[in-house]
């Protein structure tokens, strides 16, 4: 019972500090909309940038 209580401790302190799962870093969404907002823009831009690198690999530019 004791090792349970003692990694429910550890896991509730990891999320509160993280916001993601310690096993699979999942990250879980949180009640801050401004926070969420950036999160979805940063993925935008990441999903650009990826798509910007394979276009100069490729030597071929697919922006319209």
């Amino acid at each position: 019972m004791i090792r349970y209580e003692v990694c429910l401790i550890f896991f509730l302190m990891w999320q509160d500090e993280h916001n993601s799962c310690p096993i699979c870093r999942y990250e879980l969404q949180t009640d801050d909309h401004a926070y969420e907002s950036w999160k979805e823009r940063e993925k935008e831009a990441e999903e650009e940038r990826k798509g910007a690198a394979n276009a100069l690999r490729g030597g071929e530019f697919m922006y319209v």
